[in-house]
């Protein structure tokens, strides 16, 4: 058997091809942009072809997590993001995924030229996510709050472990990507 030392960014549309890989991977990151009648819009595809993006993230999820690799699930957070797709979002990456082996990245949205979605409010932003993470205790989220040292926001159990200094090296607190 192999060592384990493949990682993989992806999509999650290719769930055939993720298994394959799965004995040989230790981690991968795997997008879920957004619930599903919003995910088609987030990604400038039909809403159907949204909906089946949504399903095949989560069937990709299942597998990685499911084959105890280490999976990041990463989520763009516009301004527009409520805490009721929050909600639906943990409650089916939870559904499917081994949380012991599961980390949620919620990624804010920065203004790219030429699309016209809203910034979100990094505070209101981590408001909901502690809102979400006491509905969910057992799924680590996280969001990046600046880019250096530390600048991860982790939320777990309702509770809020920001930066490196309020979490061990080695401890089972250290977890996500950092993305």
């Amino acid at each position: 058997r192999h060592s384990r030392k493949v990682s993989i960014a992806h999509n999650g549309t290719g769930p055939a091809w993720v298994e394959k890989m799965v004995p040989d991977m230790s981690s991968a990151a795997i997008d879920l942009k957004g619930v599903p009648e919003r995910i088609g819009h987030i990604m400038g595809i039909a809403a159907e072809r949204g909906q089946r993006m949504y399903e095949l993230s989560l069937c990709t999820q299942a597998i990685v997590s499911m084959g105890g690799c280490l999976l990041d699930v990463r989520t763009p957070i516009f301004g527009d993001t409520n805490i009721e797709e929050m909600r639906r979002l943990a409650e089916a990456i939870c559904s499917v995924n081994d949380l012991r082996h599961t980390f949620w990245t919620w990624r804010l949205y920065k203004p790219v030229e030429g699309c016209d979605w809203t910034v979100p409010i990094k505070e209101q932003v981590f408001s909901m996510m502690e809102t979400v993470s006491a509905e969910f205790p057992n799924l680590w989220l996280g969001c990046r709050a600046k880019w250096n040292k530390g600048g991860m926001h982790y939320v777990r159990d309702g509770r809020v472990i920001t930066g490196s200094a309020d979490v061990e090296e080695n401890s089972d607190e250290t977890r996500g990507s950092g993305n």
